[in-house]
């Protein structure tokens, strides 16, 4: 294993997000999750010493999660892809199942391998109202994420294009 390069106060920015947050490190074999918060726990039902060292495929279910896996891929390995959107069917601890908006966006650092960071959205059966909650607490955190990366040399792509899309998307599900 690597030396984890994670951009200081980076793990307690994310741990303070009001949407689920998680951290995946590149550095690693497999890009396992390094920092998970506690509306991903909520969520998904897994605390984060279940699931830190793990990749976050353990969700999908055992009949895969269709040709979304191979555009995920592309994304990963694409040196030049900033974030990607995708839905995937995932599993909770408990066995129930739902559909997640995944929003991948990759922070870099030109002397560290890239971290991917993923917010998360259930958009199996959610009220359109929450909507508004989710766009207010997903931008706030981005924008807070994104300075902190900034100020310790690394980068990622500006907040506001991933929410407004992720926001487009979810909205489509809700009709």
């Amino acid at each position: 294993m690597t030396e984890d390069k994670t951009p200081k106060g980076l793990a307690e920015l994310v741990h303070n997000c009001r949407v689920p947050v998680v951290i995946a490190n590149t550095a690693f074999a497999d890009s396992p999750l390094t920092i998970v918060n506690a509306a991903f726990s909520e969520m998904t039902g897994y605390q984060a010493d279940q699931i830190i060292g793990k990749n976050c495929r353990f969700m999908q279910p055992p009949s895969g999660v269709g040709p979304v896996r191979g555009r995920m891929r592309a994304f990963l390995t694409d040196d030049t892809a900033k974030r990607g959107q995708f839905v995937i069917p995932n599993a909770r601890k408990d066995g129930s199942r739902f559909l997640n908006l995944l929003l991948l966006t990759k922070l870099k650092h030109p002397d560290h391998p890239s971290l991917i960071m993923g917010s998360q959205f259930d958009i199996t059966s959610r009220p359109t109202a929450e909507l508004a909650t989710y766009s207010a607490s997903l931008t706030y955190d981005m924008r807070l994420i994104a300075k902190l990366v900034k100020d310790s040399g690394w980068s990622m792509p500006p907040a506001d294009k991933a929410v407004t899309d992720s926001l487009e998307r979810i909205a489509e599900f809700a009709l």
